[in-house]
């Protein structure tokens, strides 16, 4: 369908995208959080309905009439829900923001400064905050057989892996700022040089994400933004995260719930994306690391099962 009526505030400088699948009541508190930005013309919000049955079209429309709605009909997957809003993007700079999410005006007035003192930045995100206060980093280094192993196996919830994931994005934090072009020196925005950053909030330069294409619809969900980091990387553009600037990011809020179908669709993409930028073989070596975290995983349960209700009896 046609998008509503846009404002023709040629001052517009950012385009906001969200996808929206069945989350109503989180999309409503994304949009609130958007409000003033919209208001003062920092930004202009597009809405991809993914074949909501939950009343949200409805719900923008009655409450958020300056955002404009795209009804996409059926959930045709985060990629292609915001390759579709990105085909209306007329501003310099696009956000792809999940549903799930609250944002300031300053924070966003932050991270597009930020884009405009890097020229060579092409994509970026800030300091993400879950529901109870805490920080957590979205962003990372590029997938490996190492790190997917780590994943895989659960390791990466062991105490001492935690920590050491934590020491290592703090290190780099600590690492070179992106340089201004015009004077050499670091801006006090302090933007780190990064492998990836995630696309619950990921800032972009319109023009590279179309010369790129945009989103890789074949990933329907998972991996496409990193896969676009890696694609801006070959491009020679930078990737970017901004430590000054902050959302808070509740997550889980247009994906299922059930484990089973969301572990597959994970390991299916990451073998994708292994085939495309690694090659078949680093591909084939990716399954034998999920069989082999496949069968860790079904030993741990058959201890479990095996040994704790024995323990409890004798208890």
């Amino acid at each position: 369908k046609l998008l509503a009526a846009r404002g023709a505030n040629k001052l517009l400088e950012l385009t906001v995208i969200i996808v929206n699948w069945n989350a109503r009541a989180l999309l409503k508190d994304c949009l609130e959080s958007l409000t003033e930005s919209v208001a003062c013309g920092v930004c202009e919000v597009i809405v991809v309905d993914n074949g909501s049955e939950d009343g949200s079209v409805d719900m923008i429309r009655t409450s958020f009439p300056r955002v404009s709605i795209l009804e996409a009909g059926s959930n045709i997957g985060f990629a292609k829900g915001n390759n579709l809003g990105l085909k209306n993007v007329h501003t310099r700079y696009v956000l792809l923001l999940n549903s799930d999410t609250l944002v300031a005006r300053a924070d966003l007035e932050m991270m597009i400064s930020a884009m405009e003192s890097n020229p060579r930045l092409k994509a970026l995100t800030c300091l993400h905050m879950d529901g109870q206060g805490n920080p957590t980093y979205a962003f990372g280094r590029f997938p490996s057989l190492k790190s997917e192993l780590v994943t895989m196996t659960g390791a990466f919830k062991w105490r001492w892996v935690k920590r050491l994931i934590s020491a290592r994005k703090q290190s780099v934090l600590k690492g070179s700022m992106v340089p201004t072009e015009a004077t050499g020196e670091c801006p006090s925005s302090h933007v780190v040089p990064v492998d990836w950053v995630s696309g619950a909030c990921m800032m972009l330069r319109t023009d590279i994400a179309i010369e790129l294409g945009g989103l890789d619809e074949r990933y329907f969900f998972y991996a496409e933004d990193i896969d676009l980091c890696l694609r801006i990387r070959k491009a020679g553009g930078e990737v970017g995260f901004l430590e000054s600037a902050s959302i808070i990011h509740l997550c889980g809020g247009s994906s299922s719930s059930n484990y089973l179908p969301l572990l597959k669709s994970f390991m299916r993409t990451r073998l994708q994306f292994f085939a495309e930028h690694y090659g078949r073989l680093s591909a084939v070596a990716l399954g034998g690391v999920y069989f082999v975290a496949g069968v860790a995983s079904l030993a741990k349960w058959l201890v479990i099962l095996g040994f704790v209700p024995s323990q409890r009896k004798s208890a």
